[in-house]
């Protein structure tokens, strides 16, 4: 099923192939529930949301799914098309599974395919049902399923995100915040060696903006700032008039967070001619570790010994829909996928009996009638 699933390719922002995956992803999960496309008009990906009903009868189908926990997914990747072919799924003789996209987070998807099966097949009921979103934006911000992702978790019990683990298999319980900033910055064109004083050139702008945008970051409270892509001009020979920064900031705290994006809206170019745009792109709250963490993690304690496995938490400055579901006011617990490594790199893969143990996991939690 994960060889499937890595084949079916779905890069973010290829429409062509997000469908193909959303449609071969629906087959599967259409025995164990109702799958619907929440972006059932075609203007966007598909946004699945596989829905199995709770074992209690009600006359009110609404208010038993508002009941229910959300299990958070998304089945976009950062590797573009055509990537399989060079580096096919395999599993080495250690168990270890190789290939684009297998632990971010298609392994994922099968360890809640697995849980739900599982629990099918055994005829173990699921006392307040289970949702599952399957969102093909996750890897970009969540530009199109932003807001219906915090609608789901608002109505949920409780959320539970698929993503790695942290080294160990630590589950993460609280996540930094992050922003995606541009700067656009404008200059002035003119010929480097016929009259270069008459231009103003962006990319001295741009490579003072990006000093100065890096002089935020603050190392005693853990915020990052990084200019990871910076460009300017065409040709070597005219100044350029055109330039542009892309920024990544990383905070623990809403307020450290803001305070870098308050600062950066407040650059100004150092040639008064010059002019500068800045914009945020993309921004993710930090995920605290929510009150109603503690209650869910004495649980969990108890699935994770059943296996044999000890439970521990962590933090990470990296993001996810769980920071979206907790600004919504939801009691998160992410990390829950299986364990592995290499994330977005190339020797990216997963440990295959982890498939097991974070499925069998997932099960347990679900039909726990004290697990939220």
């Amino acid at each position: 099923m994960l060889e499937q699933l890595v084949a079916h390719e779905s890069p973010s922002g290829d429409r062509e192939l997000l469908e193909r995956c959303a449609g071969h992803l629906e087959r599967l999960f259409a025995p164990l529930g109702s799958v619907r496309d929440l972006d059932g008009d075609g203007a966007r990906e598909p946004h699945l949301l596989v829905e199995v009903a709770p074992e209690v009868a009600t006359a009110d189908a609404a208010q038993a799914a508002a009941g229910s926990p959300l299990i958070l997914c998304h089945y976009d990747t950062v590797w573009p098309r055509g990537t399989t072919r060079g580096r096919p799924f395999l599993v080495d003789r250690d168990g270890i599974a190789h290939g684009p996209g297998v632990l971010d987070m298609k392994a994922g998807i099968v360890a809640v395919w697995l849980a739900l099966r599982g629990l099918r097949e055994l005829g173990i009921p699921l006392p307040r049902g289970a949702r599952v979103s399957l969102t093909p934006d996750e890897e970009i911000g969540n530009p199109g399923t932003r807001s219906r992702v915090q609608e789901l978790a608002a109505e949920a019990a409780v959320v539970l995100v698929v993503e790695p683990p942290l080294p160990g298999g630590r589950i993460k319980t609280a996540r930094g915040g992050h922003a995606t900033v541009r700067i656009d910055v404008r200059g002035r064109a003119a010929h480097s060696g016929v009259d270069p004083a008459a231009g103003i050139s962006a990319a001295v702008e741009a490579a003072t903006l990006t000093l100065r945008a890096q002089e935020l970051a603050d190392p005693v409270t853990g915020t990052t700032v990084s200019v990871g892509r910076l460009s300017a001009g065409h040709a070597v020979n005219v100044i350029p008039a055109e330039g542009r920064l892309e920024i990544d900031v990383r905070a623990r705290e809403p307020l450290e967070l803001q305070r870098v994006l308050t600062a950066l809206h407040a650059l100004t170019p150092t040639h008064p001619d010059a002019g500068i745009e800045v914009t945020v792109v993309s921004r993710r709250p930090p995920m605290g570790r929510g009150p109603g963490v503690d209650r869910l993690i004495a649980r969990l304690h108890e699935h994770f010994a059943s296996i044999g496995l000890e439970l521990q938490e962590g933090f990470t400055g990296g993001v996810s829909e769980g920071n979206l579901a907790a600004a919504a006011g939801a009691t998160v617990i992410d990390g829950l996928g299986p364990m592995g490594g290499g994330a977005h790199q190339l020797d990216e893969h997963v440990d295959v009996t982890s498939l097991l143990d974070r499925a069998a996991i997932l099960g347990g939690l679900l039909a726990d009638p004290a697990g939220f």
